[in-house]
């Protein structure tokens, strides 16, 4: 039998950037776990039936590792919500922002960075690695220079058809035309122009990095999918 506590840490806030550790430590890695649409910080990681939060164990397992939730607002309720007007690149600018300001404001900059993505989360993710080949600021720029690698869960990084059927419920749920909510749908769907150039441009970025004989430049990517059928809709 398992000797884990099963006692949960401080609750992930519902935005922002939070530490899984009670009394942060110096770390020699930063692990950083991002949840997809609909999710949070707390419900995406944590078991449904046994109410496990099980990032937990990482902090229990991985002693010299400081792990943190990324949590923003992802969902779409109705089209006066905040997720409504925000579009990924902002999801991805606030990423960037969160955690160069922690990693400065810490002493930080030189540990590696692991990601651990749930569906739009990893689009997140990879959307902010190639923006900071945009940016200027030298702690924004250090994310992706020391991430070291991204572990997908779900990610739909050809699209997915579901979004078409989102997109058909935006406009019951009245979500503006235009706004952020659409343009997130819309981006999710598997004939996306802007879904496509980020598959391609994250593939050259992950080749230059792993080919360029410095074993310290190289992003380790794994990626899982689920491939059991899902009802779309389930009466009770």
């Amino acid at each position: 039998m398992s000797t884990r506590s099963q006692s949960p840490l401080p609750v992930p806030r519902d935005r922002g950037l939070e530490s899984l550790e009670p009394q942060p430590t110096r770390a020699a890695a930063h692990i950083v776990l991002v949840h997809g649409r609909q999710g949070s910080g707390r419900a995406t990681w944590t078991h449904a039936d046994y109410h496990i939060f099980w990032p937990n164990w990482l902090v229990d397992d991985i002693k010299n590792a400081g792990v943190f939730t990324w949590s923003y607002d992802s969902t779409v309720k109705y089209y006066q919500s905040a997720a409504s007007t925000v579009t990924i690149d902002n999801y991805s600018d606030n990423l960037l922002a969160d955690l160069s300001d922690m990693r400065e404001k810490t002493g930080s900059c030189d540990l590696p960075i692991f990601f651990v993505a749930h569906n739009l989360g990893g689009l997140v993710c990879a959307n902010a690695l190639i923006r900071t080949l945009q940016k200027t600021e030298p702690d924004t720029k250090n994310v992706a220079e020391m991430t070291r690698g991204i572990l997908f869960l779900g990610t739909p990084h050809e699209g997915s058809d579901l979004a078409k059927w989102a997109d058909l419920f935006a406009i019951f749920l009245g979500i503006e035309k235009g706004s952020g909510a659409q343009k997130n749908i819309k981006f999710l769907m598997t004939d996306s122009t802007k879904l496509r150039e980020l598959s391609e441009n994250l593939a050259a970025l992950l080749r230059r990095r792993n080919e360029s004989g410095d074993p310290m430049q190289k992003i380790n990517v794994v990626c899982f999918w689920e491939e059991r059928s899902m009802k779309i809709l389930k009466a009770k």
